[in-house]
């Protein structure tokens, strides 16, 4: 189910996670698995992901979540280049069970820098605050195009 929103200069949209459980070829109940709230304003996207049961919300949409994690919010920046191509920058947060202050417990980022119309930078990295060590990965990379 989905409710879009639209006010001048921001639109979002509201959806709700769940499907119909059935026993036996009887319809028992709805079952809400969680929710979204994703706005756009402009070059920017926001979105909140609220999962009751994080394995179907998991199934239902393109967000990862580890073992005790429930919320996710993600920021995602898509503008042009200062030297043609899109820069783009998405930085995601999950909360859990297992997190530090408001049960932030991971975050990862992606950022992509267009150097000229050529060669495009990027580096990514993502750390887990539940774990001893919490950098998981860090790369940096480019491509170049002709």
């Amino acid at each position: 189910m989905e409710l879009e929103p639209s006010w001048r200069g921001i639109c979002g949209c509201f959806t709700v996670y769940g499907g119909a459980n059935f026993n036996a070829n009887a319809f028992r109940r709805i079952e809400i698995y969680g929710f979204a709230i994703t706005c756009y304003a402009g070059d920017f996207k926001l979105r909140a992901i609220t999962a009751f049961n994080p394995d179907k919300v998991e199934d239902l949409t393109d967000v990862t979540f580890y073992e005790g994690e429930w919320e996710y919010l993600g920021l995602t920046y898509t503008g042009q280049g200062c030297c043609g191509g899109d820069l783009k920058l998405t930085l995601e947060s999950w909360f859990g069970d297992q997190g530090h202050l408001f049960g932030f417990q991971r975050f990862k980022y992606n950022f992509e820098l267009p150097v000229t119309s050529t060669i495009v930078l990027f580096t990514k990295a993502q750390w887990n605050l539940a774990k001893a060590l919490p950098l998981e990965w860090f790369d940096v990379s480019w491509e170049i195009s002709f």
